[in-house]
């Protein structure tokens, strides 16, 4: 049996990924524990690898152009995954430019310990 995780997936993202921010306001939402409130998680750096390709909607009034925004992470980094809801923050790396504040809209598993999760980019 290979380990994809280990033989591919961890290679690829020490080689690819760029810093990201994530804030978990969804994923560690604040909660109220014996009438305390805990606050949502704090923001925490990890890193994944971020693609954007374009996309050709048609209309009625002909071909709208956009792009779709995914980051791929590593499941393995996170001991609670980001999910939809939480703010993940791309800042510029080295020659790439800063994409700015993105929301989760999805997160789709790939079986192999990787996540792919779409982006919508909501701020500078």
């Amino acid at each position: 049996m290979i380990d994809f995780a280990a033989l591919t997936l961890a290679p690829c993202i020490d080689i690819f990924a760029r810093p990201i921010i994530v804030t978990p306001q969804a994923s560690q939402p604040e909660r109220a524990e014996g009438g305390v409130t805990i606050p949502a998680g704090q923001p925490y750096a990890s890193r994944g690898v971020w693609a954007s390709r374009p996309v050709d909607v048609p209309t009625e009034d002909g071909i709208m152009s956009s792009q779709v925004h995914s980051l791929g992470i590593q499941a393995a980094d996170f001991t609670i995954p980001p999910a939809p809801g939480d703010l993940i923050e791309i800042p510029a790396h080295m020659s790439l430019p800063r994409i700015g504040m993105c929301e989760i809209e999805d997160g789709d598993d790939d079986g192999q310990g990787g996540t792919s999760l779409s982006l919508k980019v909501i701020g500078p």
